[in-house]
């Protein structure tokens, strides 16, 4: 069984390869085989060099962020249920801006209408 999760592998060889070149250090999330099973571990890792800047060590800090990756997609996922909303209560509100919109226009106009023909009316009793 792989001890590195095989979508991540490709990125860990990338970043470890900064480990033989300056300034030889590395930073890598990856999801690891534990005894619990996969986790998402970060690696802060720093290569110990030799007089003639061989590297002859690599000292690595490991940290479990398994809870801190959860709550990551939770927030990925509260914002994609936020902006999905925000879309959805910009288009009901651009429909009804238009449904509400045509009838208006067509009160206003009728209004409109029959104030002129009241005026003409008015305007031929009194001559």
């Amino acid at each position: 069984m792989p001890l590195v999760f095989e979508d991540d592998r490709e990125n860990t060889v990338r970043e470890m390869e900064k480990l033989y070149r300056s300034p030889y250090i590395c930073y890598v999330e990856q999801r690891a085989m534990t005894k619990d099973g996969w986790r998402w571990l970060a690696w802060a890792d720093k290569s110990v060099l030799d007089d003639q800047k061989k590297v002859i060590a690599i000292i690595g800090v490991g940290r479990d962020i398994t809870e801190k990756k959860r709550i990551e997609q939770e927030l990925l996922r509260a914002k994609e249920a936020a902006e999905a909303a925000a879309q959805a209560k910009s288009d009901f509100m651009a429909n009804m801006s238009h449904e509400i919109r045509t009838p208006m226009n067509a009160v206003i106009g009728m209004t409109s209408l029959l104030l002129d023909d009241v005026d003409l009316n008015q305007n031929r009793g009194t001559s």
